[in-house]
């Protein structure tokens, strides 16, 4: 992230953003401390609404490279912040994801966070199912490239609230780069007011280092990650049902 990028994203992030969010919606985020002072760290973390990077980067002090997807940088004025507070766009095909995840690595090498959101986009198209998808194993190998600590995170919020009119909105606008996949029908999710953000400490993957990278290794080391997640997911639902 470039200096003049880190100035807009603690000004729009921590200075605007986060007495808004934390008055307004009752945002709150514990184990801070096990974000890293300095060096590398790549946080994983769970994908239930566009805000969720918002919301992470209101919390937490160092500035993060997230990654996003590329169709959301067809989106007026979304664009224009995300390439302004240094977001990578991630792209459907792993072709053309080449340039992302060699970005990716080349920030972590310079010692840089990098955000990722292994579930990808489609969960917070849709309340259904699991609150944590399976992962994607990218992150995976952006880690063991680097040697960086994966640190697990949960955005979790007391309401969950679906407004269909804004993705036929979205829709309407026929992004390039909208995934195929997308239903029409899918409902975005926004949060209500009470949001935690649930932060693990830093899992060291050095132990996997020196084996083969196989597809295998690769989706265990995402599911051992995912259930950290889902510990800090409930955990932040048991802290939201507490103050009811």
């Amino acid at each position: 992230m470039e200096r003049h990028q880190k100035l807009f994203y603690k000004m729009g992030a921590h200075i605007l953003l986060k007495p808004i969010l934390e008055v307004g919606f009752d945002l709150k985020a514990s184990g801070l401390e096990n974000i890293p002072k300095r060096g590398k760290f790549l946080i994983a973390s769970t994908h239930r609404s566009w805000t969720d990077p918002i919301l992470i980067a209101a919390e937490v002090e160092r500035p993060i490279n997230f990654l996003a997807a590329s169709f959301t940088f067809y989106i007026p004025v979304i664009k224009d912040a995300y390439k302004r507070a240094g977001v990578i766009p991630l792209y459907s095909g792993e072709k053309r994801n080449e340039g992302s995840l060699k970005k990716c690595i080349r920030l972590l090498m310079q010692g840089k966070p990098v955000g990722v959101f292994p579930e990808g986009v489609e969960n917070f198209f849709s309340s259904e199912g699991e609150k944590v998808k399976i992962f994607h194993t990218g992150f995976v190998r952006i880690a063991l490239a680097t040697a960086s600590p994966v640190i697990p995170c949960a955005v979790v919020a007391k309401e969950e609230v679906p407004q269909p009119q804004i993705f036929d909105k979205l829709m309407k606008l026929h992004f390039p780069q909208m995934p195929k996949s997308f239903n029409p029908n899918l409902k975005v999710i926004y949060y209500g007011k009470g949001i935690r953000i649930k932060i693990g400490k830093p899992m060291d993957l050095s132990s996997y280092y020196h084996l083969m990278h196989t597809k295998e290794l690769l989706n265990h080391i995402a599911g051992k990650v995912r259930r950290e997640v889902i510990k800090l997911r409930k955990a932040g639902e048991r802290e939201l049902e507490i103050q009811e």
